[in-house]
C-alpha cells in the first residue's frame, strides 16, 4: 500500500470511517461511509474523495510543502513559514527565518524526508521607479516528533542579489 494510501487510511480511521470508505474492501456491501451529525457537517464525502476543514489560517498563504509528519506553508505578508501537524492541521512551529529575515516567503518545495527549501522572494515588485527584488533560496534540515517538537537548521542559503531581478 503506498505511503498516500496509508496516510488516507489513517485518517479515516481516526475519523470513524471503516476502510471500505478509502475503496477497499472489507466485506461490506455499503460504499458509502455512515456519517454522524457532526461528521456530516465537518466532512464532505464522495466515493472517491474525502475533504475536511484541514487548517484555518487567517492570512493569505503562497507555497506549501510536506513531509511525513508536517506540512510547511508560507506566510508572505508575515514573512513567515509556519509548520502544520500533518494528521491534525494544527500549528506546531515556525521555521526559524534566516539572520535578514523572510522576504516574502513564496514558494516552498521538499526536497526530500527531513529537508525543505524556501525561495524568498526578496520584496514586491516595484516597476516606476524600477527596484530590483534580491531573492534567496534557503536550505533547512528539519525534525519532527511529537514528543520532542520540532527542531530545524539553515544549512543554505543561495542568495540572487548580484543578478539583476524584477520579481522572482
Amino acid at each position: 500500500m503506498s505511503r498516500s494510501a496509508l496516510s488516507t487510511l489513517a485518517l479515516l480511521v481516526v475519523v470513524g470511517f471503516p476502510p471500505s470508505a478509502c475503496g477497499g474492501s472489507s466485506g461490506s456491501t455499503s460504499s458509502t461511509p455512515e456519517l454522524t451529525g457532526t461528521t456530516r457537517e465537518a466532512l464532505q464525502v464522495t466515493d472517491h474523495s474525502l475533504s475536511f476543514d484541514y487548517a484555518n489560517i487567517d492570512t493569505p498563504i503562497a507555497g506549501v510543502a510536506g513531509g511525513r509528519d508536517v506540512v510547511f506553508v508560507g506566510e508572505p505578508l508575515n514573512g513567515a513559514v509556519i509548520v502544520l501537524s500533518r494528521l491534525t492541521g494544527n500549528q506546531i512551529g515556525q521555521l526559524t527565518p534566516p539572520a535578514e529575515g523572510f522576504a516574502i516567503p513564496f514558494i516552498i518545495h521538499s526536497l526530500g524526508e527531513g529537508r525543505v527549501a524556501i525561495l524568498g522572494a526578496g520584496g514586491l515588485p516595484q516597476p516606476s521607479p524600477f527596484v530590483p527584488a534580491n531573492p534567496s533560496i534557503y536550505e533547512y534540515d528539519y525534525a519532527y516528533t511529537p514528543e520532542g517538537g520540532l527542531s530545524s537548521r539553515l544549512v543554505r542559503d543561495a542568495s540572487f542579489a548580484s543578478v539583476l531581478i524584477g520579481f522572482s
